[in-house]
């Protein structure tokens, strides 16, 4: 169905850890968040061998949320935030 005039959708964007097969490959972070923002860019060594991605793009979306880093993982398997860190749990993107 075709949304009316008055609908709109919000869209936000989680910066998620590393799966195993990314930390085997050895996968470098190249995302970070500003408020709302998405910041890419590609590591220095990267962009050099590649001569791509040196400059940084930036995505606004209606929120963006770090889950990548920054947190701990309690006895029920939840990741709860580190004190001073910029983690979203589940509760805060919901």
């Amino acid at each position: 169905s075709i949304m009316s005039e008055g609908e709109s959708v919000m869209v936000g964007m989680r910066i998620r850890p590393f799966n195993d097969r990314e930390k085997k490959l050895g996968a470098q972070l190249c995302v970070d968040v500003d408020g709302a923002t998405t910041l890419l860019q590609n590591p220095p060594d990267v962009a050099a061998e590649s001569g791509k991605g040196a400059e940084l793009k930036k995505f606004t979306f209606d929120a963006s949320f770090w889950s990548h880093d920054g947190f701990e993982e309690d006895e029920s398997g939840y990741c709860r935030a580190l004190p001073g860190s910029k983690y979203a749990d589940q509760r805060l993107v919901f």
